[in-house]
């Protein structure tokens, strides 16, 4: 018997029933993005979302933490995929849309910070913030790269990345650069499976490294 761990979770399906129109995300992997940014939600630091799209799972994850006083910060350039690599798929402007306010509105989250740029210039500033839970989802290699040189270091003891598309054919640049990075840092990316065959890959600060 197929067993859905979200059922009787009233909470997180009327989350996702509120976002599903604004994201690409199935809800198996939502479910995964829900329960991490729940478990963040006690730890010190703020809470990430690379690649926010439309806003659709960046407001299930400002549910999922609605009544904390955390940070959410939203980092996009709102313009699509900004450059492609031997390693990607996607093509440059692909996922663009520019309306910044309607993804404000669908968060409606009060401390939401929302940085319009490319990654990992976007970053500039923010230097010595702690992270708690970052979800990455920005599909091509460079940028994922760039995500995990950046956030692991400002990532607190017990936090977590979340890599939307890890399992994914048509993201490999994403699972290469997943695999590369954390290749020598005494961790490995757990597999969140689902049913749509691009599962998301989670890795948790064990203070090792």
């Amino acid at each position: 018997m197929l067993i859905i761990p979200w059922e009787g979770n009233a909470e997180f399906v009327a989350s996702f029933r509120r976002v599903q129109q604004n994201t690409i995300v199935p809800i198996e992997r939502c479910w995964t993005l829900w329960q991490m940014a729940k478990q963040a939600a006690w730890l010190d630091g703020e809470i990430w979302e690379c690649g926010v799209y439309k806003g659709g799972t960046a407001a299930l994850i400002a549910d999922a933490i609605r009544g904390s006083t955390k940070r959410l910060r939203l980092f996009d350039s709102f313009a699509g995929i900004p450059y492609k690599d031997e390693a990607d798929n996607h093509n440059v402007g692909d996922f663009a849309f520019a309306d910044i306010e309607a993804v404000r509105s669908l968060v409606r989250y009060e401390n939401t910070f929302i940085h319009k740029g490319v990654i990992p210039d976007v970053f500039a500033g923010l230097e010595y913030n702690s992270i708690s839970f970052c979800h990455v989802d920005v599909d091509m290699y460079r940028s994922v790269l760039s995500c995990c040189e950046f956030v692991w270091y400002r990532l607190c003891v017990g936090g977590c990345m979340v890599f939307d598309d890890y399992g994914h054919p048509f993201c490999s640049g994403a699972k290469k650069a997943v695999d590369e990075f954390f290749a020598d840092k005494g961790v490995y990316p757990i597999l969140a499976s689902g049913h749509d065959k691009g599962d998301s890959a989670v890795v948790f600060k064990n203070g090792s490294t």
